[in-house]
């Protein structure tokens, strides 16, 4: 069949043939890419916990543990809770304020209501807080971290799993060097 063709002829076939594969891996190549971004996707969606344990305690008309949907408020911990049982602590108390899982909600009748512990004094010397299980009102406690630190170390370790060191806190945005140098005293990664 390539007797009568021209060596120019022969080259231009090669090309096309050489075209024609290229465009073929390269669509494999795309296709298993897209597959893979959906796959990573996917496990992403996955990590996020469906269901959420708060503590309520306080003004409220049946304190105790109360399973939320993710994403919950403390208006909805307040409605697990059986309502408000001194209606001033409606009030001073903010129902818009996101929880997560582990959180101490404290609604305080006429004094305050928070979310976390209602204990927000400094450490103790020799005392740590465990970074993989304390609740952000604890990690408050810690040198230099308020509640946007605390919200982000907890974010982290939602998303990543537990921290396998204390080093690895830098890893949350804006823990660098400096400020894990104040912390590193402090914490602790279980219950060593």
């Amino acid at each position: 069949m390539t007797r009568g063709l021209t060596s120019k002829q022969k080259a231009m076939i090669c090309a096309i043939i050489a075209a024609l594969v290229s465009a073929a891996l390269l669509r494999v190549y795309l296709s298993s890419r897209e597959a893979t971004r959906v796959r990573l996707e996917a496990e992403r969606t996955d990590e996020v916990l469906p269901h959420i344990v708060v503590h309520v305690k306080g003004a409220v008309k049946r304190p105790g543990l109360a399973t939320l949907e993710a994403g919950s408020r403390v208006a909805d911990a307040v409605e697990a809770a059986g309502g408000f049982s001194d209606e001033s602590a409606a009030a001073s108390t903010n129902l818009a304020a996101r929880v997560n899982d582990g959180d101490e909600i404290i609604i305080g009748g006429r004094a305050r209501a928070s979310v976390g512990s209602a204990v927000n004094d400094k450490l103790q010397p020799g005392e740590k807080i465990d970074i993989n299980a304390a609740p952000e009102v604890e990690l408050q406690r810690l040198p230099g971290i308020g509640p946007t630190y605390a919200a982000r170390i907890v974010e982290l370790r939602n998303r990543r799993g537990p921290f396998r060191s204390a080093e690895e806190i830098m890893l949350v945005q804006g823990i660098g060097e400096v400020k894990f140098s104040r912390l590193k005293d402090f914490i602790k990664t279980g219950a060593k």
